[in-house]
């Protein structure tokens, strides 16, 4: 004979794990815009970059209304300097792939891009 109370209990924890992995899910960026503009794309420049040697990042965003935006930089190795649509990043002194996220904010929302670049010996 199954008790009331694990009857509740089995049937709470399914409800408990979706919700967590829907909260989770949710908080990683979409790449889809919630505002009234949006990331086109990052330029690279030079295209084929080295170790130990600085790089130009700029963020072409489509912004029809003219809102203010605030641009936040990352890089998964190396160092990002500057502010605004175009960086400055010093790669780092190992070649791998590493990732350049980018996060544009304004006040009717925000956008996320990320770009993976190849740093060559």
């Amino acid at each position: 004979m199954i008790s009331m109370k694990s009857g509740c209990i089995n049937g709470i924890v399914p409800l408990v794990l979706l919700l967590v992995t829907l909260l989770l899910v949710s908080c990683e960026p979409s790449g889809f815009p919630t505002g009234n503009f949006w990331i086109v794309s990052i330029d690279v420049d030079p295209d084929y970059v080295y170790v130990n040697s600085e790089v130009t990042l700029t963020a072409f965003v489509e912004n029809p209304d003219n809102e203010e935006l605030v641009y936040d930089w990352r890089a998964s190795g190396g160092t990002i300097y500057g502010s605004g649509n175009q960086v400055q990043w010093m790669t780092p002194p190992d070649p791998a792939s590493y990732t350049i996220e980018l996060w544009v904010r304004g006040e009717s929302g925000e956008d996320y891009e990320r770009k993976v670049i190849e740093v060559h010996e």
